[in-house]
């Protein structure tokens, strides 16, 4: 069975052999390469694994997120934190801006100016809608902090940088 492919001096035939790949042979001036059943079975379920875990992956972080922004809207600091983390860690850019928030603006053990600091800086790298924010969140953290904190805030933002702003 011959399955045509882009480039009509090439065709693509179906074959059972297992070295198929690496076989190629020449006939009439018409390279002709041999793919086993296997191997295309093999590079199908590849593609569709491959397809399904991205979007299993937004659809992750969107529902963290939405479960962050209830809770915090409950009262919830504690769980907002938890689900906002963890969306913000997946790189969902919105999470990010949210958490570096609750980090700044929550009340007792929740809140954490470095790393607030540290997220509103991966916000701010990812040149995105809210960087004004980030950058008014930056100003007033800079108020509060030591030179100390803000130096520890620094090194952990060059890691998330690194880690996050994607």
């Amino acid at each position: 069975m011959v399955i045509k492919g882009v480039n009509p001096k090439v065709s693509i035939y179906q074959c059972s052999s297992n070295k198929a790949l690496q076989s190629t042979a020449k006939s009439g001036g018409r390279a002709q390469r041999y793919i086993s059943g296997e191997s295309v079975k093999f590079l199908l379920l590849t593609i569709l694994a491959v397809t399904f875990s991205s979007g299993a992956f937004a659809s992750e972080a969107t529902d963290l997120r939405l479960k962050g922004v209830q809770a915090a809207s409950n009262g919830d600091f504690s769980s907002a934190q938890k689900y906002l983390s963890q969306s913000a860690e997946l790189g969902y850019y919105t999470a990010q801006v949210e958490y570096a928030y609750l980090l700044e603006s929550s009340p007792g053990n929740i809140q954490n100016t470095i790393e607030s600091y540290a997220w509103y800086n991966v916000v701010i790298a990812r040149k995105g809608t809210d960087t004004v924010f980030a950058k008014e969140g930056l100003a007033r953290l800079s108020k509060v902090m030591s030179a100390t904190e803000i130096e520890q805030a620094e090194k952990l933002a060059k890691k998330y940088i690194e880690q996050y702003a994607k």
